[in-house]
């Protein structure tokens, strides 16, 4: 009898997450517990085997204006088909039609 299969396990080395975030998160003069925690999962997840791309996306986010629906939508379609991304909730909170 066969054993079972690996075909679903991706060795750790290989996962890769692509972070979409607002385009502030990294400044100082704006701090919030959410920029905080954006910072914090894109330090930790590394140590988890992950490999992660941080996709800062300038806005006034959850109340983006059209050139930054715009450039959020580039930002999602450059990504290769299959990739696992993950969504800060204040970017994708306002626009269900971009996402």
């Amino acid at each position: 009898m066969p054993g079972p299969r690996n075909g679903g396990i991706v060795p750790m080395s290989l996962r890769s997450v692509h972070f979409v975030m607002p385009g502030g998160v990294d400044d100082p003069a704006a701090p919030s517990g959410g920029n905080a925690y954006d910072r914090r999962v894109r330090l930790d997840l590394p140590g988890f085997g992950w490999r992660v791309r941080g996709l800062p996306v300038p806005g006034d986010w959850p109340r983006p204006d059209d050139a930054a629906r715009a450039e959020l939508a580039r930002v999602l379609r450059r990504l290769p088909d299959g990739a696992v991304v993950l969504l800060d909730g204040l970017v994708a909170c306002g626009v269900p039609e971009v996402v």
